[in-house]
């Protein structure tokens, strides 16, 4: 192939990655992702938090993630006895759920309403539903996807509920 062809290819590739809106560095591994910030909404005086999952949101980990993270790379906090509503959503092709565990593999509920209906199956892509719980005692537990094999594939975050503060997330 003459160089000027493998130039003019060169140049079609970078100016595809451009146009969906990165680098080819950003294109490597990880899809974007908003802020967390935009998952999560605070009502202080009535000490109640919303969260949004977002099952199978990129292709990250083969979409056995929530929210673009998986293995415990998002942490959610909650301080002690205040109520969580989840907004669960499955972008994904296969079934998914969200329950809140104590641990690797758990399928019940760390919480009385910790979990989608359903769990074990979970839902199919393109569905979502709501559950509430309130977040007591302190101590960490697992955002979990207890679909067989999706915990086990990295399918699950974290939750640290805390004595005292704001609920917040944070990646590491």
């Amino acid at each position: 192939m003459k160089q000027s062809m493998v130039m003019a290819l060169v140049g079609m590739v970078l100016a595809v990655i451009a146009a969906c809106g990165g680098s080819p560095a950003s294109q490597v591994g990880r899809s974007p992702t908003p802020s967390p910030g935009s998952w999560i909404s605070v009502d202080e005086a009535a000490r109640s938090v919303s969260l949004t999952l977002i099952a199978h949101y990129s292709p990250v980990n083969s979409g056995f993630n929530f929210n673009g993270y998986e293995r415990g790379r998002m942490v959610v906090t909650v301080p002690d006895g205040w109520k969580v509503t989840v907004e669960c959503r499955n972008n994904g092709p296969v079934n998914h759920a969200c329950t809140i565990a104590n641990g690797p593999g758990d399928t019940v509920p760390a919480f009385p309403g910790a979990t989608s209906p359903d769990p074990v199956t979970g839902m199919q892509g393109g569905q979502s539903n709501t559950f509430t719980f309130t977040a007591t005692p302190v101590g960490t537990y697992r955002i979990t996807c207890p679909v067989a094999g999706h915990d086990q594939g990295g399918m699950w975050d974290t939750l640290r509920v805390v004595a005292a503060g704001l609920p917040s997330i944070s990646i590491k």
